[in-house]
């Protein structure tokens, strides 16, 4: 039986990518040698013509708008609105949700259960886990210490 070669997800991506990018150049040079041998049988003289044109089409429209932005009878007026800022808040402590004593007991006594699980092989494991299902925990505890320790001065 053959076994089976794994590429790692890094080379399969590279290799997929560089597919990618062969195909996209030999498309881009298909549609340069098809054009290149489309404009070939045109006469020099007759493409002169069709740059000329449309060179004056695009002029034209060009010259039409500068024309009609600057004597226009119906002007759109850009309308100026005052811009509203918020009001500073003067008063941080005031906007701080209240935290009970009770509540930072908890908050505390989890804190301890954390740091104790760090202290063993096994509780290491477990506090990983916590940690990693919940990412930035401790900031949001370290966070409502703060807000707590705020309320209380």
């Amino acid at each position: 039986m053959k076994k089976r070669r794994t590429i790692p997800d890094n080379a399969a991506q590279q290799k997929i990518a560089d597919s990618i990018v062969r195909k996209t150049i030999g498309m881009q040079e298909g549609w340069a040698a098809f054009m290149g041998r489309t404009t070939e049988r045109i006469p020099f003289r007759f493409r002169k013509i069709i740059i000329l044109f449309f060179f004056s089409i695009s002029g034209a429209y060009s010259l039409y708008l500068l024309i009609f932005g600057i004597t226009a009878k119906n002007k759109m007026d850009i309308k100026i609105d005052k811009i509203d800022f918020p009001k500073p808040i003067n008063n941080i402590q005031n906007s701080l949700p209240a935290i009970s004593d009770n509540e930072f007991k908890k908050i505390e006594a989890f804190k301890f259960y954390m740091d104790s699980l760090n202290k063993t092989t096994e509780g290491k494991t477990i506090a990983d886990s916590i940690l990693n299902n919940r990412p930035g925990l401790m900031d949001s505890i370290s966070q409502l210490e703060t807000i707590y320790r705020a309320n209380k001065k």
